[in-house]
């Protein structure tokens, strides 16, 4: 095949993801346009150091995910800073995870981290969820870091945060998923 039809294809079939993608983190509809076309230009430009080690679409979503912080870091610079997932949108993109049988969506998974073994002995990673758990909203962020990070229990949360226990176990569930697609986009296992 060649490059250019094989470019083509990857427009084709990943430009859809990516723009969620991006729209779920810019939550700006011509930010992320824009950022699929740099992500594709990116590819176009750098396509002979794809060593095919990672599928296109990994391969992809880490440019993809580069271009994010680079815009995230111009837009800072301007004194313009990000802000976490109100609830409600949290709430949504979850429910994105899902097909229409209420089944895990396979085509969501980019990456398979779930597999290695020691991970909070690795520097990297340790960056990547610090970043993932800023972007919660903030009780869900709360409620994670309390339950798994400081060892309270369940009705010491939910007594904190003023919720039923009902609320507080869909709020840790919630946040897992977000975390869970965090950390695949944006830890780079290579």
């Amino acid at each position: 095949m060649r490059e250019q039809d094989e470019i083509t294809l990857w427009v084709r079939e990943f430009s859809d993801a990516l723009y969620r993608w991006a729209l779920f983190k810019t939550s700006d509809e011509e930010t992320s346009r824009d950022l699929v076309q740099d992500t594709f230009l990116a590819a176009v430009k750098s396509k002979e150091h794809f060593d095919g080690k990672s599928s296109p679409k990994t391969w992809l979503f880490r440019i993809m995910n580069n271009k994010i912080v680079d815009y995230y870091r111009s837009k800072n610079r301007i004194g313009k800073a990000t802000v976490p997932l109100d609830e409600e949108m949290a709430t949504q993109v979850t429910k994105s995870f899902f097909d229409d049988a209420g089944s895990w969506d396979e085509a969501t998974t980019v990456t398979h981290w779930y597999a290695e073994t020691h991970l909070l002995d690795n520097t990297e990673f340790n960056k990547v969820m610090e970043l993932c758990m800023d972007e919660l909203p903030l009780n869900w962020h709360t409620a994670v870091t309390a339950k798994y990070f400081s060892d309270k229990s369940s009705n010491e949360i939910c007594k904190d945060l003023d919720i039923t226990s009902s609320n507080y176990w869909q709020i840790v569930h919630r946040a897992k998923l977000l975390l869970k697609k965090c950390i695949e986009t944006n830890w780079k296992t290579s």
